[in-house]
């Protein structure tokens, strides 16, 4: 499965995003939900965007290995959502320090 990831040009781009979940979770909430919420909503919408690109990159492979990189796409895809959904509940749920006490 790895190879037609690599032949469907998505192994770099799932590289990158899995370097960048991993780099989130390292530095954790020293992001600002502000921050990580753009970073999900860029996400998301690349590869809402590359869908169609996706479709033509696997062209050349057999039936099995084409249907194998667009359900990794579709997954991906849908756990990008899901993650953004999460943070978008999270920020609802925020609640900015009170500034009256702040100079305390």
């Amino acid at each position: 499965p790895s190879w037609d990831l690599r032949r469907a040009g998505l192994a770099r781009t799932l590289a990158r995003e899995v370097g960048k979940k991993i780099h989130e979770k390292a530095i954790g909430l020293m992001l600002s939900i502000h921050a990580r919420i753009d970073r999900a909503q860029r996400l998301v919408r690349l590869l809402e965007q590359d869908a169609p690109l996706l479709a033509i990159r696997v062209a050349p492979l057999t039936p099995e290995y084409q249907q194998s990189a667009k359900n990794y796409a579709r997954e991906l895809t849908a756990q990008a959502r899901a993650e953004l959904a999460k943070l978008l509940e999270e920020k609802s749920n925020w609640v900015p320090a009170d500034p009256t006490h702040a100079a305390d």
